[in-house]
């Protein structure tokens, strides 16, 4: 209740925010944002641009979807924990209720930049990560390069891990 309670005072702020400045205690360096461009097809490249170089890992889910919340209850916080200095993390919530995202988000105390997207702003990024159900990583290097968007690739898998390992210490 009490959670409820501060999500609501909280809510209007987290909406408004724009861009990286924004971090609020109460989401555990959760930020929730807005993408600067007003064209979809530029998302991921703004994704790309915002990481300074660093190694992304993209979390497609769904607040309906059981898998994606199931792995955000400990195999992404422990994969946050791991690389959080290293790995830009990020959250695209696709398919739900507006009014589902903001809960979703306090209820699992997801750390990590977090998306809305609309369901005509989702339609691009399907198209550029070959993204066909929930949940869906995609992973991409220091170069901007997407190396692979699955969904076998979850915070619980320890291959996921591997290869996050590898590209950090890729030299480019």
């Amino acid at each position: 209740m009490e959670k409820l309670f501060l999500f609501a005072l909280m809510a209007p702020c987290l909406i408004a925010c724009k861009h990286e400045n924004n971090s609020n205690p109460t989401f555990k360096d959760a930020q929730v944002l807005t993408f600067q461009s007003n064209d979809p097809s530029q998302f991921i490249e703004e994704i790309i641009t915002n990481a300074d170089g660093k190694v992304i890992y993209i979390d497609n889910w769904a607040t309906w979807c059981g898998p994606c919340k199931s792995e955000f209850k400990k195999a992404s916080p422990a994969l946050h924990d791991k690389f959080k200095d290293q790995v830009e993390f990020v959250y695209l919530c696709h398919q739900s209720k507006e009014t589902d995202f903001m809960p979703s988000v306090l209820n699992y105390e997801i750390s990590g930049k977090h998306y809305f997207l609309q369901e005509e702003q989702s339609r691009p990024i399907f198209k550029q990560i070959q993204l066909e159900g929930f949940p869906t990583y995609t992973i991409i290097n220091k170069k901007g390069e997407i190396v692979l968007s699955d969904y076998i690739h979850r915070p619980s898998n320890i291959k996921t891990s591997e290869i996050l390992t590898e590209l950090i210490n890729e030299n480019i």
